[in-house]
């Protein structure tokens, strides 16, 4: 995982909004590489269905797709943005924190499934996800595969439902 800040920020700015493709594979192999063995699927933290048409594409998806063909397992869509979600982008940590993404599980659980999202500030989005993907079914949830994290992010180490950590 990358450092939020320099190249690595431009990085993930060429993703959202210009639509840099031609990152993914690079950046698929590296995220694939810190995922545990035992993976079934990978998924990811969907974008709204607002910044999805005006950026012409989810870029948490895109990666979540180029880390799945890198490991060698499924891509799949697991969860759905709850309409009327706020963004997160611009919030305070305090806002972040208080009041997350929320999601809805779709699509059939997988025993051990990572997670991606572009971007981690608070872990906020990402705890939420997990949250979501374990009360659906998921046993294991590894939401460590992100491109980048901004320097004060709050710990996201594995979250499994066997421990009930969230």
């Amino acid at each position: 995982m990358l450092a939020y800040e320099g190249a690595a920020s431009r990085v993930v700015a060429a993703l959202k909004h210009r639509q840099a493709r031609r990152l993914l594979p690079s950046l698929g192999r590296a995220m694939a590489l810190r995922l545990p063995p035992r993976i079934e699927a990978v998924t990811w933290a969907p974008t709204s269905p607002d910044r999805r048409r005006r950026r012409g594409g989810d870029q948490s998806e895109a990666l979540a797709r180029a880390v799945a063909a890198a490991y060698g397992v499924p891509c799949r869509r697991l969860l759905v943005r709850a309409v009327g979600d706020t963004a997160q982008m611009g919030r305070s940590r305090a806002d972040r924190l208080g009041s997350p993404p929320q999601f809805h599980a779709v699509g059939r659980a997988v025993r051990s499934v990572a997670l991606v999202d572009d971007v981690v500030t608070t872990g906020a989005t990402l705890a939420s996800a997990t949250r979501c993907l374990l009360a659906a079914g998921c046993r294991e949830v590894h939401p460590v595969v992100v491109a980048a994290r901004v320097p004060s992010g709050g710990d996201l180490g594995p979250r499994t439902a066997a421990r009930g950590r969230s």
